[in-house]
């Protein structure tokens, strides 16, 4: 029998040892990081645009009630007696309220003697609705065919019944809980006098 000497492997000192590993673990770990992070930028992103897309539609919302709640009021009149040039009250009398473009501004619905508040709230935390009632007509009974006067549309069954029928302008404006988002929106009302 024949005994061979068993062979150990030798191992290199430390100083010469060259892995791998650490290295490729390092740059795995962050490419897997840098993927996280924009992952997670991306859904940052898309956290603001909902909140921004829900703040929108609380201040439509808001408008809109505001606008219900001017119908209300206008239903409410018995005369055209309060409308006045300087709009004391949020009513102005035909060609006195702000225009088209500066009712956009804030300056117009910082003065509180200039527009109405709405009583109807459509969240707590939503600012109440602010409008501003214009007659666009005094009486537009006159007409007696179907027809546009001054932007109110006018039937026949409402032109016959033979009292005053004011016109007015309702411009309202809705506003988000975080004030960022504000919406106007106009609409004409015809009220039997």
């Amino acid at each position: 029998m024949v005994f061979h000497k068993p062979t150990t492997m030798k191992s290199l000192p430390p100083a010469m040892q060259q892995g791998a590993a650490l290295p490729v673990a390092l740059i795995v770990l962050l490419v897997m990081t840098i993927a996280a992070l924009s992952s997670s930028h991306s859904i940052l992103l898309q956290e603001k645009m909902t909140g921004a897309l829900r703040e929108n539609q609380l201040a439509l919302e808001a408008a809109e009630t505001t606008l219900a709640d001017a119908e209300d009021y206008i239903n409410g009149l018995v005369s055209t007696g309060g409308f006045n040039d300087n709009g004391n009250g949020g009513l102005y009398t035909a060609g006195s309220a702000p225009n088209k473009a500066s009712m956009k501004t804030h300056a117009n619905w910082s003065d509180s003697a200039k527009y109405r508040v709405a009583t109807t709230l459509t969240d707590s935390n939503v600012p109440a609705g602010k409008y501003m009632l214009e007659l666009v007509n005094m009486d537009i009974s006159q007409s007696t065919d179907s027809g546009s006067i001054n932007n109110l549309n006018v039937s026949q069954e409402y032109s016959l019944a033979g009292s005053e029928i004011a016109g007015v302008r309702v411009t309202a404006r809705g506003e988000s809980r975080d004030g960022q988002s504000v919406k106007i929106i106009q609409a004409f009302y015809g009220k039997r006098l």
